[in-house]
């Protein structure tokens, strides 16, 4: 401002100076006097009044920096908290981490003595609704594969649950067993699944136990299987499981009985799928229509005979997957298998013996041809898991060797039948016999000769397979029986140890 004000001051001066020379002033020099001076006054008016903003501006920004200054203290002091609160934090996350250290070496010292199958069936409880609800859901899965079995058996072992007098377990685990098995009654899938879990179970509570490893199970019959299956076969009608399970010995014969009708009702499931393909492939009623309007005599295998017999052996190599699958003893398979080979052994005999169409020297061969089948798929996919399953199949190639016998009257001597066909009963071969229908050009068999057919002079003729039950009426029984074997050893459920 003062610089300005000196700077007009000076314009004037020479102003004045001006005047003074010229002598005075004129019109137009008066006029442009007042109009400098008048724009003078109005630029120092504007200079006052700038200065006057420039001195208001000053006091605004003093208190803006007054409250800056104000704001940054608050937040110095609350940075200050912060600071504290995270030492206090840090304090406690220490105290947290010392925790976890002594928590985690706590817990290598309980692994140290605990596996991890300890920790789970802990985890479970021994609840019987915690140890039913389980057991149930472990079994629901067959992807499970043997859990099922591992966990029952841990369950009871951790626990020492055959050492109490009434176990709420023990009962949980049968009463879920016993369900599983009404629930899955007609799936061979789901029956050998829940063989394979119950028979390691008993096997392994066997070995603990140390019990008799030979000791008998009792193979439900086929006339019983869907029956009732809390009935015992055992000594014990029938145990009340509400009652509850008092002691090992109770608890081993349920879990006998269930083995027992797991293995039953498996081979019978497996059977049903079996009737049919073998109606469709060996036992066909329409072969003697075939036989007269083909002039094929190699009975080889028509489109819709492949397709049963392939439908046939996919159901054997099915099973021996299954059985691998759910670990079940491969000597259990050949058992197994054997039953299985002595029911077809007895459809096709018994299919034989009740129809007059069958029994004949086509159908003969065409027994031959078809039962190479089945043998050689023992051969090339049964393996171990179904091998001397073929021998089981002795009837049926007995009764093709006599159907296409050609002097039959050499049956007479007892020498020539221990030959031909020693395993059917003097009543079975008269049934042949006396049905047998001969080609075009062949004959019947006399009635003389038939008659002549006498049993063994040494007494009775007995039975020398499973097929046929022993007794003083089995020289008189014509149809061989088909349920399976009655009994095999815990011995043959399971191949693992206690140690694995």
């Amino acid at each position: 401002s003062s610089g300005i004000n000196a700077e007009y001051g000076e314009i004037i001066d020479s102003q004045k100076r001006t005047i003074q020379e010229s002598g005075g002033l004129t019109f137009n020099q008066t006029k442009e006097l007042n109009n400098t001076v008048a724009r003078l006054e109005e630029s120092v008016q504007m200079l006052k009044l700038e200065r006057d903003e420039a001195r208001n501006n000053s006091e605004k920004e003093k208190k803006e920096r007054v409250q800056d200054q104000k704001r940054i203290h608050a937040l110095m002091e609350e940075i200050a908290r912060y600071e504290s609160d995270k030492m206090v934090l840090e304090d406690q996350v220490d105290e947290l981490s010392q925790c976890a250290k002594k928590l985690r070496e706590f817990e290598e010292l309980v692994n140290l003595k605990e596996s991890e199958w300890e920790r789970f069936v802990r985890m479970v409880g021994s609840a019987e609704n915690d140890v039913g609800w389980m057991t149930r859901y472990m079994l629901s899965n067959t992807e499970h594969k043997m859990v099922p079995g591992y966990m029952m058996f841990h369950q009871l072992y951790y626990y020492r649950a055959w050492e109490l007098n009434n176990s709420p377990m023990m009962r949980a685990i049968v009463t879920a067993l016993f369900d599983y098995m009404e629930q899955n009654e007609d799936n061979y899938e789901y029956l050998a699944y829940g063989l394979g879990c119950s028979g390691f179970l008993l096997y392994m509570m066997q070995k603990v136990t140390k019990g008799d490893m030979e000791a008998i199970i009792e193979v439900e019959s086929f006339e019983k299987v869907g029956s009732s299956s809390r009935q015992s076969t055992g000594p014990k009608s029938a145990i009340n499981l509400r009652g509850g399970i008092h002691g090992l010995s109770d608890f081993m014969e349920l879990m006998n009985t269930i083995v027992g009708k797991l293995y039953g009702s498996t081979l019978k499931a497996v059977t049903k799928k079996i009737d049919s393909a073998l109606e469709r492939c060996i036992l066909m009623e329409t072969f003697n229509t075939r036989v007269t309007s083909s002039k094929d005599k190699s009975f080889g295998l028509t489109p819709a005979e492949s397709a049963a017999m392939s439908e046939l052996l996919g159901l054997f190599t099915a099973v021996v997957n299954v059985f691998q699958q759910h670990m079940l003893h491969f000597t259990l398979a050949q058992k197994f298998f054997s039953d299985l080979f002595l029911y077809i052994d007895a459809s096709i005999t018994n299919g034989v013996l009740l129809r007059q169409q069958f029994c004949s020297d086509a159908f003969g061969r065409m027994m031959v041809n078809r039962l190479e089948y089945l043998e050689r798929w023992v051969e090339e996919s049964g393996d171990v898991w179904a091998s001397n399953a073929s021998d089981k199949l002795i009837h049926a190639k007995q009764v093709a060797t006599v159907l296409t016998l050609k002097d039959k009257a050499v049956l007479v001597e007892e020498k020539q039948r221990n030959k031909v066909c020693p395993d059917i009963t003097v009543h079975q071969l008269r049934q042949l016999l006396a049905m047998f229908t001969p080609d075009e050009y062949g004959k019947r068999v006399p009635i003389n000769v038939i008659n002549a057919i006498a049993a063994p002079k040494g007494g009775p003729q007995k039975a020398v397979t499973p097929g046929i039950s022993s007794g003083a009426s089995s020289d008189f029984k014509i149809l061989l029986d088909k349920q399976p074997t009655r009994m095999f050893p815990i011995s043959l459920l399971h191949y693992l140890e206690v140690v694995d």
